[in-house]
């Protein structure tokens, strides 16, 4: 078994310090934490890990970058379109996001691809 400090952060920045214990095996496991609690542990990891893989397999085809989003908004000023956009990526709907990144990107006198 061995003990880790492990940072804390919050909004990017280190808050604190946490320490972390990590188990060579399930026996160790056992007898320092209790049953109950590795019960408890491997319930909350494994319900985690669905939850993660439901994620990623329900937002796989509509992702967009974020740093693509943020350069979009040096470009798409229009209220209407920053709704738009929103509602278009929410939806998956890549087509509208494309066409109204095209308009901005056209208003602001950027090509395409640059």
């Amino acid at each position: 078994m061995k003990t880790e400090m492990l940072d804390v952060r919050s909004g990017g920045q280190v808050v604190g310090k946490a320490e972390c214990v990590e188990c060579g095996n399930i026996e160790e496991a056992i007898t320092h934490f209790g049953e109950a609690k590795v019960l408890q542990f491997i319930n909350t990891a494994s319900k985690t890990a669905a939850l993660n893989e439901a994620r990623r397999v329900a937002t796989e085809g509509s992702k967009v970058h974020l740093k693509s989003l943020r350069s979009l908004t040096d470009c798409v000023t229009d209220p209407q379109d920053i709704e738009q956009l929103a509602k278009a990526i929410a939806e998956g709907d890549m087509d509208t996001f494309a066409a109204i990144v095209k308009r901005a990107q056209a208003v602001a006198g950027l090509g395409v691809g640059q």
